[in-house]
């Protein structure tokens, strides 16, 4: 027994370290020229101490981590930290449900990692191994709920606790991986105790956990003397609010669903734009439906109707945490990994019975439909590998042109880097003329688009001091956002030409104001 599992562990090693190198290799160019998002990312450097903010949003844990990283985030370190955290999880999904180091286990393992979902984690550098784990503790706690003992239920509570703690949008992976675990107990014909004994460990799991988390979190806030941010209607959140709002709630949580996958908003895929892939994405979810069902066909109507069940409940699982925070204002692309996990999870019940154990005539029609699945995920792979690499394009190819017009801006000021008064932008540099946007900025997400950051006060100034801190120039800011509000309302700043035109720098009191749109 001992060397069968030290040949299994032997296996998963060997299975994890070359998801790794794969994705690591998919990644590439993202962290071997440092690149972060246009946004908060860019805000923040080499290091991060803003837990006082972390705690008020609820991620009371990340400080730990943050301090286990020393409060720094240098590339290569950081991203493969980040990772390794996420391939783990990923497969340790597939040897859980027997896919082990199958195709389909490469595939289910690089369709979930390979997303932009991942690639706008790793772009958020100072909090990407936060996001790692989070997920993989997400996952940790679905598997020991499929453990009919008390220690793993206590076990699955902390990791549940845990994933809230460091990011509550991936807690919706372990929310979906509960499901498909249910399918999977259906279609193999579990007793009703097994079946009714995983749906009582995993209620009662999630209702302590999240009783924990909350707990842990007034007590963190109490002690950093601080209060819960309203941020995303996390900190508004109640038990009234959250029962009394689930009918809109369910509600936008299939709508979310539905406009990731059809629409355009958020860029998944290369190909998302275009109906065949839509109807590509319909006929893949009828051919999983078909092999689902295919398994249950001889179980009772109990076991079809709840296997039904299950699978119209993913979009709200993958969507719990939007269910829970009832105010939050739609869904970020970093909040989208639990929807870029659905399909590639969903491999661990449809096929995961050989078709050769069926008589031939029923093999017969079940091959093409199988064979049909395999080449659409491969089509989901290699579409979403073509989309995360035009983000990680746009990334570096706008931040070259952000940072050449930042230098030339500071040979423009010359002596007056340090004027008493400091410096203000007025714009942002994409809606400056000249910025060039190649062919694949409208083909790419936000995120990527270095230099078309948030505006507004304290948000615009942040950016600014990350965007001249990519020059490697020192200049001083003035960090009063209400004085750069007045000085981006007054007629005369409005009047100002803008960057290259004579006068887009100008001394107003004893500032220096710079205006690039």
């Amino acid at each position: 027994m001992l060397i069968n599992e030290q040949k299994e562990l032997r296996r998963f090693c060997r299975f994890a370290l070359i998801n790794l190198l794969l994705c690591l290799a998919a990644y590439q160019l993202l962290i071997s020229n440092e690149l972060v998002n246009t946004y908060d990312a860019l805000w923040s450097g080499a290091e991060y101490r803003n837990y006082l903010w972390v705690v008020e949003i609820g991620r009371w844990l990340w400080p730990a981590v943050g301090l286990a990283q020393m409060n720094i985030c240098p590339e290569p370190f950081t991203s493969i930290f980040a990772l390794s955290f996420f391939v783990l999880g990923s497969c340790f999904v597939a040897f859980w449900f027997g896919l082990k180091d199958s195709a389909r286990g490469f595939l289910l393992v690089l369709t979930s990692l390979i997303s932009t979902a991942v690639c706008a984690d790793l772009s958020h550098r100072y909090m990407s191994p936060v996001f790692g784990l989070s997920f993989l503790f997400s996952v940790l706690a679905a598997w020991l709920l499929s453990r009919e003992k008390l220690l793993p239920w206590l076990a699955s509570v902390l990791c549940l606790t845990f994933a809230l703690g460091l990011y509550q949008a991936n807690i919706g992976c372990a929310c979906v991986l509960a499901l498909i675990f249910l399918v999977r107990l259906l279609q193999d014909g579990a007793e009703t105790r097994k079946v009714f004994g995983f749906l009582g460990r995993t209620v009662s799991s999630f209702l302590c956990s999240f009783i924990i988390y909350k707990l842990i979190w007034d007590l963190a806030l109490k002690l950093c003397r601080v209060e819960a941010s309203s941020y995303r209607g996390g900190g508004d959140a109640s038990v009234l609010k959250i029962i009394t709002s689930l009918p809109v709630s369910i509600k936008n949580a299939y709508l979310e669903f539905y406009r990731y996958f059809f629409e355009n908003e958020l860029k998944y895929h290369v190909y998302q734009r275009l109906a065949p892939f839509r109807l590509m994405l319909v006929c893949l979810l009828l051919a999983t439906v078909i092999l689902i069902g295919r398994k249950l066909w001889s179980r009772p109507l109990g076991a079809k109707l709840g296997a039904m069940g299950c699978l119209l409940l993913i979009p709200p699982a993958a969507n719990v945490a939007q269910i829970l925070a009832v105010d939050t204002l739609g869904t970020s692309i970093q909040m989208t990994l639990p929807m870029a996990t659905v399909f590639p999870f969903l491999l661990c019940v449809a096929d995961s019975v050989p078709l050769i154990s069926q008589p031939e005539a029923k093999r017969n029609w079940l091959g093409p439909v199988s064979g049909f699945r395999a080449l659409c995920m491969i089509v989901l792979l290699g579409g979403s590998l073509m989309m995360i690499s035009t983000d990680q394009h746009v990334m570096l190819k706008s931040r070259e042109n952000a940072v050449y017009m930042m230098n030339r801006i500071v040979a423009d000021l010359g002596e007056d880097t340090n004027p008493e008064g400091g410096v203000f932008f007025i714009g942002r540099p994409s809606d400056n003329p000249i910025f060039l946007k190649d062919q694949l900025w409208e083909r790419s997400n936000d995120y990527a688009h270095y230099g078309e950051f948030w505006m507004g006060g304290s948000m615009t100034i942040q950016s600014y001091f990350g965007y001249v801190r990519d020059t490697g120039v020192l200049l001083n800011f003035n960090w009063d956002a209400d004085t750069w509000n007045e000085i981006e309302n007054r007629e005369d700043v409005k009047a100002m030409p803008v960057y290259p035109d004579d006068g887009y720098v100008r001394r107003i009191g004893n500032a220096m104001v710079v205006k690039l749109s």
